[in-house]
């Protein structure tokens, strides 16, 4: 009897439920259907919506840029983010938001909108849109008039306003009306023309964590009392102001950003009252001279320093252990103590430092790193673009045996590799030796580097072959770069290699085919395949035949390295995540074949200059519908272009020159933002139809085909560059 009344209790439940849903529009595609007409009414004004044209069954959960509660149907999250017209200032009427009652985040970012329509601002969602907690209105035009219209959405949580109008009007109070968004944690007020006088007008907003003002007009000696009541304010970001200093500065700040201001040595001092403080960056100030950390003494929770890009000619470490004794992150680079090199003294009291970025500085003294080598939890050093002593690698920095990633790119570093120091590295996971004049061959001694995950040797003069190399031996490789080098490279010796991601051989290398008499099975699957411009002996038809075993490639690029054979067409069918593919200046042969399901993450496919043909392909908008650039040029390609092919809303640059294409130029391109259309030296003919996007087009290239009859006028494409009608036969006058 018990489990019949709980039927019959629950199926007047269900009853009830579908009674409210049907009053609200619920429709059983999953979307409100009062929701949906909305949606298609905001479509009129944010023109790159690939939304449907009209009302219909569809499920606009399922749209892009929309998200519903799986349960309601109900939209609960609206992103419009560059949407409307390129440029094209206008007012929004706000009240096409008022059927998005479960509205959580609404992103109109982006969209050059000037303000509201009279009587038809924000406010009128107030009593709607109560759910509302994430409201993004930056890269607009609105200006300081916006500010008091947001002030009823009683559960905002984050409210982004950068990169508009405002400030230029604002009195000193004009923050103010923000004091009743109780909820609100993250305030983004960057990149617009804020003074100091903004500052008093922050202190009610009691509830405040983020609070970002980069890129304003705050200047000189800034009063930080009016702060003081942001007790729960935890982030300060104020780049690129024109700052000085601080007065009564407190706080319990923990991530505070001054990055290009104007601080000098002084600002140290006016920061003691931030105890609590776990990330200071003073980058692109105006310290210079000697900087001793000492002064920073009261910051005893700082994690995080950086005084990148400043003229600071000397760091002085300090002389105990218990000043900074939490830090572990220390960013030096691009110092420019005019000319001159950086000293670095008493860094070996960081006991705690794991990373130090010192890259482009002059550090070419013999003990300039003695202290840091002793740091026995250091395991991050940056050097890139440094000017290193020639004895770097031979010496001290063997010492450091907790290294884990060591870059020195670009440090000039020349000769061949030393047999001893930088080989007792044995903890290293990441070697960065690119862009240097290293030559020779690889020493033996490198073999100790076990632990390797990424190595980059590119942009040397390295020799020898790879599988005489310890590089083989290296079993946890991940990632391994050596283009522009003279080595003598195979993928067989790394076949037992399952971790092994990124292989890249490129431009200058001899490609061996080791697969011909010894067929083998790779356990690596790789990402990023780059084997182009490489020194081949024969048309390695071969050597290729690892690849029918990759099934996980993003990027592959084999052009200009004369391969050959049939044209490869199952590395799409095998290849789902496949990104970019770049086949252009081989020997491929026979129809360019097209896998039989859509392959929505291809984006970028280069295959000119080889020897394919037959006709092209008329699905290929289904197979690639999402494709940025096409270039099938330099090939034996004939028909027509497939009229589908303005169904591919993103591609950008299209060539199809140098083949035997034929036919009329229709509609194909009047629906994509193509920049660069390039027909040359086809058979195609008819008239010349001005269908092309006014806004992206800047190059279109028609030479040497039979377009015929009058040039009609172009003059609406705003952003064309280069244009070539030559060798037709055009007639008429020049518009």
């Amino acid at each position: 009897m018990k489990s019949m009344e709980h039927l019959k209790c629950w199926r007047g439940v269900v009853v009830t439920m579908l009674v409210l849903l049907h009053g609200l529009g619920w429709s059983t595609d999953g979307c409100v259907d009062q929701e949906r007409e909305a949606l298609l009414q905001l479509k009129l004004f944010f023109y790159y919506l690939n939304w449907p044209e009209s009302s219909n069954s569809s499920d606009c959960c399922e749209w892009e840029r929309v998200v519903c509660n799986a349960t309601t149907g109900r939209v609960t999250k609206l992103s419009l983010v560059d949407a409307a017209w390129d440029e094209m200032s206008w007012y929004l009427n706000a009240s096409y938001f008022l059927p998005f009652e479960q509205l959580t985040s609404l992103d109109l970012s982006g969209n050059y909108i000037l303000g509201c329509v009279e009587n038809q601002g924000f406010e009128i969602l107030w009593l709607r849109l109560r759910k509302l907690e994430i409201l993004d209105l930056s890269w607009n035009n609105f200006d300081d008039s916006i500010i008091s219209s947001l002030s009823g959405f009683s559960s905002l949580n984050s409210l982004y306003l950068s990169v508009n109008g405002m400030g230029r009007t604002l009195n000193s109070n004009g923050l103010e009306s923000l004091w009743r968004l109780s909820n609100l944690e993250l305030l983004d007020l960057s990149y617009n023309q804020f003074n100091n006088s903004m500052m008093s007008s922050l202190r009610g907003l009691s509830s405040l964590k983020v609070l970002y003002l980069g890129w304003n007009q705050l200047s000189g000696i800034i009063d930080m009392e009016d702060l003081i009541n942001l007790a729960n304010l935890n982030t300060l970001e104020m780049i690129g102001n024109e700052i000085t200093g601080f007065r009564s500065f407190k706080g319990d700040l923990e991530f505070l950003d001054l990055t290009r201001n104007r601080f000098n040595n002084n600002v140290f001092a006016s920061l003691n009252g931030l105890s609590r403080l776990k990330f200071l960056n003073l980058s692109q100030n105006q310290l210079t001279g000697s900087i001793h950390l000492k002064e920073l003494a009261c910051l005893r929770n700082l994690e995080e320093l950086q005084l990148n890009g400043n003229k600071i000619e000397e760091i002085v470490g300090p002389q105990d252990k218990t000043t900074l004794n939490k830090l572990k992150v220390l960013g030096l680079a691009y110092l420019q103590p005019n000319g001159k090199g950086v000293v670095l003294k008493s860094l070996g009291g960081l006991s705690t430092l794991k990373k130090i970025d010192l890259r482009e500085n002059i550090l070419n003294e013999t003990n300039a790193f003695q202290d840091l080598f002793n740091l026995s939890r250091l395991e991050e050093l940056f050097l890139d673009h440094s000017s290193l002593h020639k004895d770097f690698l031979r010496g001290h920095v063997g010492s450091s045996t907790s290294l884990k990633v060591l870059h020195l790119s670009s440090c000039g570093l020349k000769g061949t590799l030393p047999d001893r120091g930088w080989c007792d590295l044995k903890n290293l996971e990441d070697l960065n030796l690119s862009d240097n004049e290293l030559e020779g061959a690889l020493p033996p001694c490198m073999a100790n580097l076990s632990s390797i995950h990424i190595l980059d040797l590119s942009h040397n003069q390295l020799t020898g072959n790879i599988a005489s190399t310890p590089i083989p031996n290296f079993k946890s490789i991940e990632s391994l770069s050596l283009g522009y080098n003279h080595f003598q490279v195979s993928l067989k010796p790394f076949a037992n290699h399952s971790s092994l991601k990124t292989f890249q051989a490129n431009d200058g290398n001899e490609l061996i085919d080791q697969a011909a008499s010894h067929p083998w099975t790779p356990k690596f699957q790789l990402e990023v395949l780059k084997l182009s411009n490489c020194i081949t002996k024969n048309s390695n038809a071969s050597f290729l035949n690892f690849l029918y075993h990759q099934f996980n490639l993003r990027y592959l690029d084999l052009s200009s390295s004369k391969f050959g054979g049939a044209f490869p067409s199952w590395l799409f069918d095998n290849n789902t995540r496949l990104q970019q593919i770049y086949l252009m200046d081989n020997s491929f042969l026979g129809p360019f074949q097209l896998p039989s399901h859509p392959n929505l993450k291809v984006y970028v496919i280069d295959i000119s200059h080889n020897k394919l043909g037959v006709r092209f392909s008329s699905n290929i908008s289904f197979v690639f519908p999402n494709l940025v650039l096409l270039n099938i040029s330099k090939n034996s390609f004939q028909g027509t272009i497939p009229p589908n092919l303005g169904d591919i809303k993103s591609l950008e640059f299209l060539d199809l020159s140098n083949n035997q294409l034929s036919g009329e130029i229709k509609d194909q391109f009047s629906n994509t933002p193509l920049q660069l259309i390039r027909l040359s030296n086809n058979n195609f003919s008819g008239f010349i139809p001005n269908l092309f996007d006014p806004v992206s087009l800047s190059f279109l290239l028609l030479d040497g085909n039979n377009f015929v009859g009058e040039l009609s006028d172009l003059s609406s494409l705003m952003g064309l560059v280069s244009l070539d009608i030559s060798r037709n036969s055009l007639s008429g006058r020049v518009p």
